[in-house]
This record gives C-alpha cells, sequence and structure tokens, in this order.
C-alpha cells in the first residue's frame, strides 16, 4: 500500500467510489422502474444494479488499495462521519414521515382516481428513492467533510 503521506487516503477514496458507483446506478434503476411501474421490474433491476455495483466496487476497491495512503482511524474520521449520517438521517427521518403520509392517502385513493397512486408499488419506489437520496447525501457530505477537513 502506498504510505508516502500524499494524495487521499483509502477510505476517502473508497467513500468516492461509493458515491459515484449509487449516484449512476440507482437514480437510473429508480427513472427506468418508475417509467414501467411494476414489482417485478424494481426487483430485476435492484438485482441487476447491485451486481454492477459489486463488479465495479471490487475494481475501484483494488485500485485505491494501490494508490491510497494509510490513515488512522481518528477522532476528524469520526467527526466526519457523524456529521454526515446526522445530516443523512434528517433527511431519511422526513422522507419516510413523507411516505406514512403517502400511504394514508393511497387508503383513501380508489384505483379510478390513478392506479399508481394508489399502488403499493408507488409506496416502494418513493421509500426506496427517500433512502438513495439520505445515502447520497451522507456519502457527499463525507466527501466534503474530508476535503476540508
Amino acid at each position: 500500500m502506498n504510505t508516502s503521506g500524499t494524495g487521499a487516503s483509502f477510505r476517502e477514496r473508497s467513500n468516492l467510489a461509493c458515491l459515484i458507483t449509487t449516484a449512476a446506478i440507482y437514480p437510473a434503476v429508480l427513472a427506468i422502474a418508475f417509467s414501467y411501474p411494476s414489482p417485478f421490474i424494481l426487483v430485476g433491476l435492484l438485482v441487476g444494479g447491485v451486481v454492477i455495483q459489486i463488479i465495479a466496487m471490487i475494481l475501484l476497491h483494488i485500485v485505491a488499495a494501490l494508490v491510497s495512503r494509510e490513515e488512522p482511524d481518528d477522532e476528524r474520521v469520526r467527526a466526519i462521519g457523524a456529521r454526515a449520517s446526522q445530516h443523512a438521517g434528517v433527511v431519511l427521518g422526513v422522507g419516510v414521515f413523507c411516505v406514512i403520509g403517502l400511504t394514508i392517502v393511497q387508503g383513501f385513493v380508489h384505483p379510478v382516481d390513478g392506479p399508481l397512486l394508489g399502488s403499493p408499488v408507488l409506496t416502494g419506489y418513493v421509500l426506496f428513492a427517500v433512502v438513495l437520496v439520505s445515502e447520497l447525501i451522507r456519502m457527499s457530505l463525507t466527501a466534503v467533510g474530508y476535503r476540508r477537513g
């Protein structure tokens, strides 16, 4: 492993690899799934997305391990992670309450008023989107935290 003390740490590069692959794969999964609302479509797309991300993450982590410097697990690293997780948790909490509201509204909607709005498939899509946004925020804030200190 590169221990010269220059460049980004493995943890920082790993976070960037996760951010980039997640931001590239899962919004596309959701966009396609919303175009063809079916639980089977989403499951198939998620399985494909996970396989693609695993392959990409293995390759990116091998490269990161070869070119990154070592970094001890210190208070700075824990503080960056805690701040990012705190903000992402707020987004996740608000999003989950919105999904609860959507579920309640769906109880009053009749299928003739809009089959997609009354569908539990929509609830699953929206909940997945909320978790995705929360994770993207967490990884983005972690990346910013590493750069700003």
